[in-house]
């Protein structure tokens, strides 16, 4: 069974294949089609920048540059909360150390660093049911 991560992956690999060539449309739409049911919002973060994933045309939005840069990787996990902002936490770096960040991500790039977790994760999971819960994952 192939896990929402996964499917959220590959939907993003899309991009990074282009060189390489690219997943059929009709995978895609698949994709998403399954996704939409799940989630409203679809993001993609990195270090850098985030972008949303537009489901009416099957591809992804543009980058919208993040006011500071901040400790995300492919091992980080994020979700979009049900204001509209983006929790982003954890991360793995060289050397075997899991990240305790954390940040609140605004639409419009603006950063607002949180204080650290208490237990450093990578590859974890992230929910809001009137709270957000940091679960599972690996620690270091």
């Amino acid at each position: 069974m192939i896990t929402l991560r996964a499917k959220v992956r590959l939907v993003f690999i899309k991009q990074i294949l282009r060189k390489k060539g690219s997943l059929s449309l009709n995978v895609v739409r698949e994709i998403c089609s399954y996704l939409h049911n799940f989630a409203e919002d679809l993001v993609q973060v990195t270090s850098t920048f985030l972008r949303f994933f537009d489901f009416v045309y099957f591809s992804a939005g543009p980058q919208v540059p993040l006011s500071t840069p901040i400790q995300a990787d492919e091992y980080s996990s994020w979700v979009v909360l049900k204001d509209g902002r983006v929790f982003c936490s954890g991360g793995f770096v060289m050397g075997g150390k899991a990240l305790k960040a954390a940040f609140l991500l605004e639409r419009n790039g603006e950063v607002d660093p949180l204080p650290y977790m208490l237990t450093a994760r990578y590859h974890h999971g992230l929910i809001q049911d009137g709270h957000l819960y940091v679960f599972g994952g690996c620690k270091f």
